[in-house]
């Protein structure tokens, strides 16, 4: 499969997301630690053919991509940030990621699910440089263009549950029904 092969090259020197009491969040929730060479290893055996078996690892190896880029702190949420958009979250119908262009119908949706009280978080493709730009809009928290970017998302869910929900690490099937719930 060509994804892995392709997040398997990309990953370089990992190194801890800043700011947060969960390291990596992802790999941690998934597997209760990071460990790349695990990731390299089973991600080589990838070919598409069991995705529910084959995702968790893909995922990691996506968030390994991220935690080896120099602008990562530019785009990862901080646990201080986290835990005022959880404060937050009372007073909204709850979170969405929206992957799209960087375009009108976007900007419609965007405007449109902040009415209905969503906090609205973009994984954009494309150079846009017109003033219509969501990727600078402060109401909305832009998460980068990378075929990875949103696993910016996936940690705030993921680390919703370990933190208010005190779900373990590694216990999958508790953190999806928390976040489900």
């Amino acid at each position: 499969m060509t994804v892995a092969l392709d997040l398997l090259q990309e990953a370089g020197v990992v190194s801890p997301f800043p700011g947060s009491q969960f390291p990596y969040p992802l790999n941690q929730s998934l597997f209760g630690e990071m460990n790349l060479e695990s990731l390299r290893r089973s991600g080589r055996d990838i070919d598409g053919s069991h995705l529910n078996e084959e995702l968790p690892v893909l995922l990691a190896l996506a968030e390994a991509v991220e935690a080896s880029l120099p602008d990562k702190s530019e785009f990862f949420v901080a646990d201080r940030e986290l835990r005022a958009r959880l404060v937050r979250l009372n007073s909204t119908d709850g979170w969405a990621l929206l992957w799209g262009a960087d375009d009108q119908p976007t900007a419609e949706l965007a405007a449109r699910l902040q009415r209905e009280h969503f906090q609205v978080y973009t994984v954009l493709a494309g150079d846009n440089d017109t003033s219509l730009s969501l990727r600078m809009n402060k109401q909305f928290r832009f998460f980068g263009s990378r075929q990875t970017s949103s696993i910016y998302f996936l940690q705030l869910l993921v680390r919703y549950a370990h933190i208010y929900g005190r779900i373990p690490l590694g216990d999958t099937h508790e953190v999806g029904e928390f976040i489900q719930d």
